[in-house]
């Protein structure tokens, strides 16, 4: 048995020793792959980013001047239709027509006949408005008794004043009763007129 022993002995010692790099190798090999240096990422300001997501300021509203031409209504219908463009039907139904109310441009009229009432005559009025005020008007027409002043009514008054006016003007004069009473004339009724002064 010992003879065994020292044949194995002398093979181990004739077997070459492995060399410093192979002895290293598998300890090399084992370890993980590093990887390359990369520059640090830069860290974003919570405060830039915040600045960053937040909407821009919105631009000041500018006030916007009123429009060029445009009048203003002091509540007197009678004056503001006398101050209109507006013939035939559409002016006899400014003049024939009551202020009921109004909210800006938006008129209440009423008018003491249906036939002023049609449609047509209503549209040609609110152009004649609309054009005086620079801006669009709207009308809500009623039919009935009308109980406001209209501007027929005011001018039939005023001329009735004139009339009565003229009348006792020229029944005053000196010269004219004088002719009067020389000749046992008379005036004329409705003959006299008040001039376009008046």
């Amino acid at each position: 048995s010992a003879a065994p022993a020292r044949d194995a002995l002398r093979a181990a010692q004739r077997r070459p020793s492995p060399s410093p790099s192979q002895a290293q190798a598998p300890s090399q090999a084992q370890q993980p792959a590093r990887p390359a240096d990369r520059p640090p990422e830069a860290e974003a300001d919570p405060a830039s980013a915040h600045e960053a997501d937040r909407p821009a300021d919105p631009a000041p509203a500018l006030a916007q001047p009123a429009p060029a031409g445009v009048s203003a209504f002091d509540g007197d219908w009678p004056a503001l239709v006398a101050g209109l463009r507006a013939n035939g039907m559409a002016a006899q139904f400014l003049q024939q027509s009551a202020l009921l109310g109004h909210e800006g441009l938006a008129f209440r009229l009423r008018v003491p006949i249906r036939a002023l009432a049609e449609a047509a005559f209503v549209n040609r009025a609110r152009e004649a408005l609309s054009a005086h005020f620079g801006r669009a008007v709207r009308l809500s027409v009623e039919v009935g008794a009308v109980e406001g002043p209209t501007a027929a009514a005011l001018g039939s008054q005023r001329r009735a004043e004139e009339q009565a006016s003229a009348q006792a003007a020229i029944e005053g004069d000196p010269f004219v009763q004088s002719l009067l009473n020389d000749f046992g004339g008379t005036i004329v009724p409705g003959s006299v007129r008040p001039s376009a002064g008046n």
